[in-house]
């Protein structure tokens, strides 16, 4: 949930976000009146995308967002003109970046710019404008200059000015460790790019605030919800560096990953804010003497200012005067929500305990919320393993309880090995929860015994898990979100070894499988299914560089609606899989069928002529009815609490083999490797 806020003088203030039909938009708020109605700016740009806006003076803003084909777009507003370059008019500063990646803007004097992102390469990129000179990337033909050896694709970056004549830049490594460089007028960038030391998360992003010249305060929060501050002081040095590069731990229990709000609003007092891990927002201050509030006097509790903010909610915090803050933040609907500070009143949010609504309409595509029931048991899911006949029919082998209530079950080879009969002849599951960012790796018997081989906390929350292959094995784990991008783990031994961030496609899809659509044996190919400009699905790669690329979109096939479930399977004999796409609104299924090179789709293949019937999960499962390499699908309705195995014809009409009654509530649904044996790992929510 992106938006970029910023107050031009001490009764103005302007939001800017991208919105769920990818036009950018503004509102305002002028002398503490009411904000204003939507003002839209158009564009065509990733939804949910990031903008950089900055106010060079009390009449003046620049915007700057990157849009779908990766061009740098910028606009502009006046007191005297009003908004220029808006629409389809907008200024490209720069090309061949990543749609919707992390940009960073800011304005040293009032008639300097410069911004900062990092390119497909990982390399740090700038262009600046000013002097009287147009954009620097102008006389290069649109590309930006690299200052900065190769780090993680699309890394945030953050930039900080002590001085019009300095510019300090932070980002985190794929090392986990945070890294600096800086620009002095006459001196150029710093191009070795120094280590500050901390541990968090590749990627993670970087606050960075000066007091004055002679400081700088960085803030982060590292993949438990640990909050850590780093200071640097001209006579001082870094507190990092002073400390065997340890950063400051002020706090805890934040949303892992997820950036620090900060303000200054005097030289010496500073305001941090962050989301919690229950979705309220909490406060600490810093002054010279005693120090962090957090920890000299409140034992490590941050106070509460309220909200129950969205798991995946960014933060916007200003400070108009040395009496006022407000703070930004969506709420559960979508909106955007703001509540004020001042001296002896407090936030309003407290006292009187009212948020103000900035604007009448989301800002992003709204989604169910996975929230559990609060008189629910921690440990309250059931895993029962059915054995699968040649014919459809389920015999339940064995039934595990008192497990932990998972979101998602998946199977893979998370042991050495890939599902070989030799290697794994049993089998291995994927739990993980989305609402926490745990996991567990756990090998699965012969007998049906689980035995856990690792236990995670930390990983990325609110996204979609994938098993993809990895070293010759089904060992790798791919958690992907819309607006959080890949995150890549290599399972094998049950470790969970992280791997690689890649940031969001600017595909906001409904669901993501793992496919493996070329000739090749041993692919990693992925569908992506959502409706976003027409688009149905997008068959998306992971290249032996461990990069996602788009191969190819399929658009206005299909359901009319988007897919609630996708399956990949080789279900009409062909060498390559193929792939359902399932509306329960309307009951339809579409089958898709892979290229033989790869690289696009043959035309989906009718409708299933199936009456609707609220089908809740699908999977591909083995059956000798079919023979080959062709499989059928196991589907089953929560609401009905009735399962269907179903024969794929090569004309995409699914034909029932078995119905299966009364087969309990499922949630999730993991078929194990069906040429060694047939089973299917069902997990059971909550029950009651």
């Amino acid at each position: 949930m992106n938006f970029a806020v910023i107050a031009r003088t001490n009764q103005n203030q302007d939001v800017f976000w991208v919105g769920p039909d990818g036009a950018t938009s503004t509102a305002t708020q002028t002398n503490e009146q009411p904000w204003s109605n939507k003002i839209g700016l158009g564009g065509n740009f990733v939804p949910g995308s990031t903008v950089s806006a900055v106010s060079r003076a009390s009449d003046s803003v620049n915007l700057f967002a990157i849009d779908k084909t990766g061009n740098v777009c910028h606009a502009w507003w006046s007191g005297a003109r009003g908004w220029e370059c808006i629409g389809n008019k907008y200024e490209v500063l720069g090309t061949g970046l990543t749609p919707g990646a992390p940009l960073a803007a800011i304005a040293r004097t009032s008639n300097h710019l410069d911004l900062f992102t990092t390119g497909k390469d990982g390399r740090v990129l700038t262009a600046n404008w000013g002097g009287g000179k147009p954009w620097s990337s102008f006389a290069t033909n649109k590309s930006w200059r690299p200052i900065s050896q190769a780090f993680s694709a699309n890394t945030p970056v953050t930039v900080v000015s002590r001085s019009p004549q300095h510019l300090d830049l932070f980002l985190t490594g794929p090392d986990g460790r945070v890294y600096s460089s800086w620009w002095q007028e006459g001196r150029d960038w710093q191009t070795s790019w120094p280590s500050l030391g901390g541990q968090f998360a590749p990627g993670t992003p970087i606050t960075a605030i000066s007091r004055g010249i002679g400081s700088v305060d960085l803030f982060a929060v590292d993949k438990d919800g640990k909050i850590f501050t780093n200071q640097w002081t001209v006579s001082g040095d870094w507190y990092s560096i002073k400390n065997g590069g340890k950063w400051l731990e002020i706090g805890s229990g934040a949303v892992p990953g997820t950036k620090v709000a900060v303000v200054q609003r005097t030289p010496n007092h500073l305001d941090a804010l962050v989301i919690d891990n229950t979705g309220c927002i909490r406060q600490t201050w810093w002054d010279p003497d005693p120090g962090w509030y957090s920890i000299t006097r409140a034992g490590g509790a941050w106070n509460s200012i309220g909200g129950s903010l969205p798991p995946n909610a960014t933060l916007g915090l200003t400070s108009r005067n040395a009496d006022k803050m407000d703070v930004f933040c969506p709420g559960k609907d979508g909106r955007l929500y703001t509540a004020s500070w001042k001296p002896y009143v407090g936030w309003s949010s407290v006292n009187p305990g009212t948020w103000t609504e900035v604007t009448a309409e989301s800002i992003t595509t709204v989604s169910p919320e996975p929230t559990p029931s609060p008189a629910q048991p921690k440990f309250t899911g059931k895993l029962t393993l059915f054995t699968m006949d040649d014919w459809g029919m389920l015999g339940k082998q064995t039934e595990i309880t008192g497990l932990r209530n998972w979101t998602h079950v998946l199977s893979g080879s998370f042991s050495p090995g890939s599902y070989d009969k030799n290697l794994n002849p049993d089998g291995d599951l994927f739990f993980y929860d989305y609402w926490t960012g745990d996991a567990e790796t756990v090998k699965v018997g012969a007998n049906g015994k689980l035995t856990t081989i690792g236990k995670f906390t930390g990983l990325a929350r609110l996204t979609v898990p994938v098993v993809f292959t990895y070293q010759n094995s089904l060992g790798g784990i791919m958690l992907y979100g819309p607006k959080t991008g890949a995150h890549l783990y290599d399972a094998t031994l049950g470790k969970m070894t992280f791997l690689k961030t890649i940031p969001t496609l600017g595909l906001p899809s409904s669901n993501i499988i793992r496919g493996g659509f070329s000739s090749q044996p041993g692919s990693n190919e992925f569908v992506f299914s959502n409706k976003t400009d027409g688009v149905d699905i997008a068959l998306v790669k992971l290249t032996d560089q461990l990069e996602l690329r788009v191969a190819s979109t399929t658009k206005g096939t299909g359901p009319t609606e988007v897919d609630s479930i996708i399956v990949a399977g080789r279900f009409v004999g062909n060498s390559d899989d193929d792939y359902l796409s399932y509306s329960n609104t309307d009951g339809q299924v579409y089958l898709y069928r892979g290229g033989n090179d790869g690289d696009y789709w043959f035309t989906p293949v009718g409708s299933s002529g199936q009456p609707a019937r609220k089908w809740t999960r699908m999977v591909p499962v083995g059956l000798k009815s079919n023979g080959g390499f062709r499989e059928s699908v196991l589907a089953y309705s929560l609401s009905a609490q009735r399962a269907e195995t179903m024969e794929v014809e090569s004309s995409g009409v699914l034909r029932t083999v078995k119905y299966l009654d009364n087969v309990g509530r499922w949630r999730d649904i993991a078929p194990m490797p069906s040429f060694v044996t047939k089973r299917v790992a069902v997990f059971h929510p909550a029950e009651g």
